[in-house]
């Protein structure tokens, strides 16, 4: 199976590593506390996030048959599009169930939309919103750190975890900058 790759982690704007060194230079603190800070919180170790996805096959309209399909994300980059997609589904869709369980939330993470100006959270929704962006991705990172496969089902709908996400996004929702 191939790796998808979008080197989330290379990009300056939206690295947690970045954004915390952004946050603590009003406090004065030296940049090997902050880095310090930034690994316990988020360990360097590579690895990868399996995605499954069902996918309907090239008869559906007849057979209404499915098959199951599974990306391969490195963990940063799934990270980030999953906050990506939550905040995608609560802002503009308007939905409640934030996190990926239908076929069609597969898209967001098949495509890089980062640099698309035309897509709601982009690189630059990142960048005003990074505080916002810094605690989803944490709150992600540490709910996922034990999976190694994201199940995107209808059935399997993550209610616990997504009502903790969709309350966030709710209460803060006065504050985000579009």
């Amino acid at each position: 199976m191939s790796l998808i790759s979008f080197e989330y982690d290379k990009l300056n704007e939206i690295n947690i590593g970045s954004i915390l060194i952004k946050i603590f230079e009003r406090s004065n603190l030296p940049e090997c506390i902050v880095e310090y800070i930034g690994s316990y919180l988020f360990t360097k170790q590579k690895r990868t996030m399996k995605f499954m996805y069902e996918k309907k096959c090239d008869d559906y309209r007849t057979t209404r048959d499915t098959t199951f399909k599974i990306l391969n994300f490195e963990y940063y980059d799934f990270v980030v599009i999953l906050v990506q997609s939550m905040l995608l589904k609560f802002y503009h869709m308007k939905q409640c169930r934030v996190l990926p369980h239908m076929r069609i939330d597969a898209y967001y993470f098949s495509e890089c939309n980062m640099h698309n100006e035309n897509f709601l959270v982009n690189k630059q929704f990142i960048i005003k919103n990074r505080i916002l962006f810094m605690v989803l991705f944490c709150e992600v990172y540490h709910d996922f750190e034990n999976c190694d496969t994201y199940f995107c089902l209808y059935k399997n709908n993550y209610a616990n975890i997504n009502q903790k996400y969709a309350n966030y996004l709710e209460k803060i929702k006065s504050q985000i900058i579009f």
